[in-house]
């Protein structure tokens, strides 16, 4: 491959520091197939009709199919044609079919994103057939590639479907010419799954149980307390930043079985209002199965509330302001016991 076309693709990598701001959306695990788009760019001569003829940049579609079994690895297989469309670089006639099927290993950056899109690097290997048609001089060609690729992902419509915009290049082995694409893609994902690991808990302290008092009086009385949780711009998920609160509140409820919560999810008012709805309604939720799944609260004590845009707690024209409006609040009810 060119010392050129190495540096032009180690570009993305280089910058990333720079740009990395927060973790990227798209889920640990999932499987996806799609649809596709590129531009492909025949860097030598010698592609068709070698020391004779080359062809001309086009576009090419096609689709592909992936899994990703971890949050930092992924396969994918894609095909692309150009039915009779490619021609002839120096006019001399020549219009082919051509058909590429690439297998590609790809290593997602998965706690890194460059404006809200996770980036990845891959290796891709894979066959180029060329084909003449309308009597077109010249062999059929079939060379095998291998290369590398770089990209960027990003989730959209709650997990749903995934934009997938690269470069990809390749190297042929049978006629020695370097091959290169941008490609869009447009992927329906599903099976997805976000694997969170809970901390473990620390190992409480050993202290002598006290001596009850002769005749113990227990009171009760009404409680009203909230714990809030603040999150990361058009993010759902449950991070170390945000976890304490919610779990310190499904701490209290275990040890207060007359109590209750109302999880209320709230956003700020960057992004359209039906959007923001459904991201406070995701926040509440996620909030809920960490107090369900992970903390052992019963999931009958637990009400779920989006509130959206419409009750922020500080000024929304502000950095800050907004900050403290994308929050859960987890407000607890009901009544405790107090022995004195």
């Amino acid at each position: 491959m060119k010392p050129k076309l190495l540096s032009v693709a180690a570009l993305p990598i280089l910058t990333l520091p720079a740009l990395a701001v927060a973790s990227g959306n798209m889920p640990d695990s999932y499987g996806y197939i799609g649809g596709r788009a590129s531009y492909n760019f025949f860097y030598e001569n010698s592609v068709y009709l070698r020391d004779q003829d080359g062809l001309e940049n086009d576009t090419f579609f096609g689709g592909q199919i992936g899994w990703r079994f971890s949050p930092a690895w992924s396969v994918q297989a894609t095909y692309e044609q150009a039915d009779s469309r490619l021609e002839s670089k120096y006019d001399t006639g020549a219009r082919v079919n051509s058909e590429t099927y690439f297998a590609s290993l790809r290593h997602h950056f998965h706690n890194t994103s460059i404006l809200g899109f996770e980036p990845y690097a891959g290796i891709n290997a894979g066959e180029l057939d060329i084909r003449p048609t309308n009597g077109a001089p010249g062999d059929r060609e079939k060379d095998f590639m291998a290369g590398v690729e770089l990209g960027v992902q990003r989730a959209l419509i709650q997990d749903r479907l995934a934009l997938d915009l690269g470069t990809r290049h390749a190297y042929s082995h049978d006629n020695y010419f370097t091959y290169g694409q941008v490609y869009a893609g447009l992927n329906l994902m599903f099976g997805a799954r976000s694997q969170r690991v809970a901390e473990p808990e620390p190992e409480p302290t050993p202290r002598a149980e006290p001596t009850p008092p002769p005749q113990p009086q227990v009171t009760r009385r009404q409680v009203e307390e909230t714990h809030t949780a603040n999150f990361e711009f058009d993010d759902a998920s449950i991070s170390d930043a945000n976890r304490a609160e919610l779990v310190e509140a499904a701490r209290f409820l275990r040890q207060h079985p007359q109590t209750r919560v109302t999880l209320e999810g709230h956003t700020c008012t960057m992004g359209p209002e039906e959007y923001n709805q459904r991201l406070s309604e995701r926040r509440a939720e996620n909030a809920k199965r960490l107090m369900v799944e992970q903390e052992g609260v019963e999931a009958n004590r637990i009400e779920v509330v989006g509130k959206g845009e419409h009750e922020p707690v500080a000024d929304n024209s502000t950095r800050e302001g907004r900050a403290q409006n994308r929050r859960v609040e987890a407000i607890i009810t009901g009544t405790i016991e107090e022995r004195r």
